[in-house]
């Protein structure tokens, strides 16, 4: 039995909900990085995956990337980003589950 067993495989996604969950967890992690790093780095957030698709089967759990326009990435945008971020989501109670079909 394979982890996407485990974790359950749905035929109808609650597109809407888990689109608006995405959105919120974007304005949160991004609200921790600042406007230079940002601009400078053309940093941006995408929502990917099966639960990024309207009628698309999948599992439960949303995928999403910040993504940058430098290759590699330098160092003050990762360190920043990523710090905020994971301090973020320690920090936030309010990570909720996503209710499932």
């Amino acid at each position: 039995m394979g982890i996407a067993n485990q974790m359950g495989f749905y035929h109808d996604l609650p597109y809407d909900e888990i689109k608006e969950f995405i959105g919120e967890e974007k304005e949160v992690i991004l609200s921790k990085v600042t406007a230079e790093v940002m601009e400078s780095n053309g940093i941006r957030w995408e929502h990917i995956g099966s639960t990024s698709i309207k009628g698309m089967p999948g599992t439960i759990f949303p995928d999403s990337l910040i993504l940058c326009n430098t290759y590699p990435p330098r160092e003050r945008c990762l360190t920043q980003s990523w710090t905020m971020a994971s301090l973020s989501l320690e920090q936030d109670q309010s990570i909720r589950p996503i209710s499932g079909s």
